[in-house]
């Protein structure tokens, strides 16, 4: 039977993969849609091998788990239908890696074999192949646009079900110490609404708790960079409730010491 501990721990793992997955795609999605090249063979193999199939064997392993407590089963509906979206964005992909396979590798090998045979009785034998291809130069952009909506949809659910783990003390400090990396994946906005149900004082209350968490760890550097985002917030006017200047300005003090 595995632990709290254990169950915990994968589920930081999944937020990693999935957090990655989206800001990895993204750039590709982009690359595409600006200059409409399709991805290289090997990025998807390497994104779908590193990323998506972890990813989707980790969802299945945590966001099926039956609930034990009545929080776990207030989420479950938001955990089992994050688990599907993250199953087909792996499907997708995979189908994705087939295409590109058959564009980028066998129709250089179909092209240069018609234009060198000298056999001209085989060409009828190209047809079925050619079609292949043809069809899978079709279906790049529609796998590329499902696997973004998928992507979107998976993001935008996890901000909804994090706000279920607002009692996780271990999800809570893994927000804290990855700020950065969710304001690369979630829009100023989202991140305020997603930090608004989790601390009674928001973005502002999560990059307090944060500092102290780095400080208490020793990580200095990473604790005066929340303290930093967190004082420009006090200037701003846009204080937490909660949080006084003198806690931040006194940590501040501890760390120059």
């Amino acid at each position: 039977m595995r632990t709290t501990q254990h169950i915990d721990f994968e589920r930081l793992q999944l937020l990693g993969l999935l957090f990655d997955g989206y800001i990895r795609f993204r750039s590709i999605y982009q690359c595409y849609t600006d200059r409409n090249e399709f991805p290289r063979c090997r990025v998807v193999e390497e994104l779908c091998s590193d990323i998506y199939r972890p990813l989707k064997d980790l969802g299945h392993s945590v966001l099926r788990r039956f609930p034990t407590t009545e929080e776990e089963s207030e989420i479950h509906d938001h955990e089992l239908l994050c688990d599907l979206v993250i199953g087909a964005s792996f499907h997708e992909m995979l189908q994705l890696q087939e295409n590109l396979y058959l564009v980028k590798l066998y129709r250089p090998r179909y092209e240069d074999l018609k234009h060198q045979m000298k056999d001209e009785s085989l060409e009828e034998y190209f047809h079925i192949g050619e079609k292949l291809i043809q069809e899978a130069v079709a279906q790049i952009p529609k796998n590329l646009k499902w696997i973004w909506d998928l992507m979107v949809e998976a993001i935008a659910l996890v901000k909804r079900l994090l706000k279920g783990y607002r009692g996780n003390r271990v999800i809570l400090r893994y927000l804290t110490r990855e700020i950065s990396l969710l304001e690369q994946v979630y829009e100023e906005k989202d991140l305020e609404e997603l930090f608004a149900g989790m601390f009674e004082g928001g973005l502002k209350e999560a990059l307090w708790v944060g500092a102290q968490d780095y400080y208490e760890g020793s990580h200095y550097r990473q604790s005066l960079d929340c303290l930093s985002r967190l004082l420009m917030e006090f200037e701003k006017g846009n204080g937490a409730s909660g949080i006084h200047y003198d806690g931040p300005i006194g940590l501040l003090e501890k760390i120059n010491i």
